[in-house]
């Protein structure tokens, strides 16, 4: 991961130039650290870097951490099926998802993008 200073450098230079930060974590650590950046989308990746292997679980908790964030927050990969986003916006209030493994692996993805976009209507 990025360094602290400069995580924070790279953040006030974005901010200066009004572009949002998109900041990544994958730990109760970085979570916790994320909150520093309150402007900032964070994005929850819920793909094990050592192991490659995903579990939603990361998104139920590391929002606990998160959950005083006033920005979007965003769970990232490991979704299967409407079951799996479901269950993050149920349990979360989380409405944003980075959703790309299972639509392209998957011949239904385009029924099952669809079925995800009517979660909620």
């Amino acid at each position: 991961g990025v360094d602290n200073k400069l995580a924070l450098d790279l953040y006030q230079t974005a901010n200066e130039l009004n572009v949002t930060s998109i900041v990544e974590v994958h730990t109760p650590d970085e979570a916790e650290k994320a909150l520093n950046f309150d402007k900032a989308i964070i994005g929850i990746n819920n793909r094990n870097l050592k192991d490659l292997k995903t579990d939603i679980k990361t998104t139920l908790q590391l929002y606990k951490i998160l959950s005083s964030h006033s920005c979007p927050i965003v769970s990232e990969s490991g979704f299967k099926s409407e079951k799996d986003v479901k269950e993050i916006i149920d349990k979360t209030g989380i409405m944003n998802f980075l959703i790309g493994e299972s639509l392209l692996e998957n011949i239904e993805g385009m029924s099952l993008l669809k079925k995800i976009v009517r979660i909620n209507q």
